[in-house]
């Protein structure tokens, strides 16, 4: 039973839960990379950073309760715990949506919220460019042209507004630094492009003006501690990337630095910034490069450089010393060209067309086998017949040359007499006009054979022919010598076959008289056998000139 009035009760509050402490002290220590991730000892990424410029707070201490300290201790952004199935980081701009870059440099959404800022490459020329999950700008090729990183502006700054005003008439430099009247650097660029900005002015208030009153950029204070670090090692040194030899080259390909850390054919292509460090996407530091140029080797002077190859493929200096001599190339078109460097002969076009080595590089001459007096006799006596049959296959050559003319018209004449009827054919005239050139044809292996027996006296020549052809072998001389009496013995032997021919047909009967009655064909048999050649002309060894010495 209720009884009014005796006794009152109010409801039960519960106590609010107490919010959970965030365990900062996996932190403490630690410092964000330039991408703004706080990666463990272990590699995983612990944290990041959710206020402030990266470039600011890149490499700031964390304290036990997760803020950023500056160089002075005070606070300058905080950071948060990444939970820990968050910590397999996701692309700086994953999840955005669609993303362009602004003429400032900016990156925004669709919806034109800020997100991000061009880090790499022009604004200008970037304007309405897509910007990936990754924050790289790509070509129509999909070569990456440019790059972006997280930022967000902050509305409020907590800080107050900084003192800007020691800028005040200094200039700004082409790598982006605000440098006073000795060069000495006070600040850098916050927004804008140093190519366009170089030389220009900066107010008291940090901002660069155009010549029609724009304002072009800003410009911060550099603090004091950072100005003595501010040149890494690389300082001043744009595009920079490794090679798979580990060294650190240029645009230009120039050789300024190597690789300290790292394995060389796993960071080739990669960017080496001004600190000479190699970072992964998530701002990991993979490698690290120190300032290094290769030593110039001192080359040898060559001699030859410069000077020309003469007629015998040599090279020589004002002296007439020998320099080198040509071991590569045609000697004759060779001639009066110049010697590089590297004893290479070039042609207008770049060409190699020759190659000169020099003299106490050349190998020494293998040393000639001693010979016997007897062998040295031998030697010269077959060295004295083979000028000897050089000589007179001359004398053959310029009977041949004289003979093979004559033949030629006197079986023209034949022939031409052949083809008229007997009733028309002068054979009178026909003796007139062929006997005189029977006559000199005659006359001209006379003189021949008297020149050869002039050079030939003892018949050397024909003993050695003979026993060469005895043992089928003959001296390329020999050869010649007897190739060209074949020639001389056809034509006029020729020449006699078809006169007699015709003699047969009962068509000419003087020819027997032109032809044999002047002993024609018993000269030439004579000469042979004069030679000695008229078995080496019937012998195998004449198909080829044999070794014989």
């Amino acid at each position: 039973m209720f009884v009014a009035g005796l006794g009152h009760a109010d409801p039960l509050e519960e106590p609010e839960p107490e919010a959970e402490e965030v365990a900062f002290s996996l932190l403490e220590g630690l410092s964000p990379n330039k991408l703004g991730f706080v990666i463990g000892y272990d590699g995983a990424v612990l944290g990041r950073v959710t206020e402030g410029d990266l470039n600011r707070v890149a490499g700031r201490a964390i304290d036990q309760e997760g803020q950023l300290l500056g160089y002075n201790g005070e606070v300058i952004g905080p950071v948060e715990l990444v939970p820990e199935e968050e910590r397999e980081v996701p692309p700086p701009f994953s999840g955005l949506g669609d993303l362009t870059v602004r003429q400032d440099g900016l990156v925004e959404t669709e919806e034109g919220v800020v997100v991000g800022r061009l880090i790499d490459g022009d604004p200008n020329e970037f304007r309405g460019k897509a910007v990936d999950d990754d924050g790289d700008i790509m070509d129509k090729r999909g070569n990456v042209i440019g790059r972006a990183e997280p930022y967000t502006p902050s509305e409020h700054s907590e800080e107050p507004e900084e003192d800007l005003s020691q800028l005040d008439g200094m200039t700004v430099n082409k790598f982006g630094n605000i440098v006073d009247e000795t060069g000495a650097v006070f600040g850098r660029l916050a927004s804008g492009n140093p190519k366009k900005l170089n030389g220009k002015k900066v107010d008291g208030e940090g901002r660069i003006w155009s010549d029609d009153g724009k304002v072009l950029g800003n410009a911060e204070l550099i603090p004091a501690k950072e100005r003595e670090q501010l040149e890494g090692v690389f300082y001043g040194v744009n595009s920079l990337t490794t090679t798979k030899e580990g060294y650190v080259i240029t645009p230009e390909k120039e050789v300024v630095g190597r690789l300290v850390d790292g394995e060389p054919t796993r960071l080739v292509d990669r960017a080496v910034d001004e600190d000479g460090e190699i970072v992964d996407k998530v701002g990991n530091v993979i490698g690290r490069a120190e300032r290094w140029t290769p030593e110039e080797k001192q080359r040898d002077i060559n001699p030859m450089t410069g000077r020309k190859v003469n007629r015998d493929g040599e090279v020589r200096d004002e002296d007439g010393n020998l320099l080198g001599r040509l071991t590569m190339g045609n000697p004759k078109a060779l001639i009066g060209k110049r010697v590089n460097d590297s004893g290479f002969i070039f042609d207008d076009d770049g060409n190699q067309i020759g190659e000169c080595t020099p003299e106490e590089s050349l190998p020494d001459a293998e040393p000639k086998p001693e010979i016997s007096p007897m062998e040295a006799e031998q030697q010269a006596k077959e060295q004295h017949n083979r000028e000897l049959a050089r000589r007179i296959s001359t004398v053959i050559q310029q009977t041949l040359d004289s003979v093979e003319p004559l033949c030629k018209q006197i079986t023209e004449h034949l022939e031409r007499a052949d083809r008229t009827s007997r009733e028309e054919l002068d054979e009178e005239k026909l003796v007139q006009v062929v006997k005189p050139l029977i006559e000199e044809v005659g006359n001209m292996p006379l003189e021949c054979k008297s020149t050869i027996r002039a050079l030939d006296p003892d018949g050397p020549i024909a003993a050695s022919a003979k026993a060469h052809s005895a043992s089928h072998e003959t001296t390329p001389e020999e050869y010649q010598l007897a190739e060209l009496t074949k020639q001389l013995t056809q034509i006029v032997t020729t020449t006699i076959d078809n006169g007699l021919g015709l003699l047969l047909s009962g068509v000419l009967g003087l020819v027997n008289n032109l032809l044999s009655g002047l002993g024609l064909g018993g000269l030439v048999r004579s000469l042979l056998s004069g030679l000695g050649i008229d078995n080496l002309m019937n012998s195998p060894g004449l198909d080829k000139p044999g070794t014989g010495q």
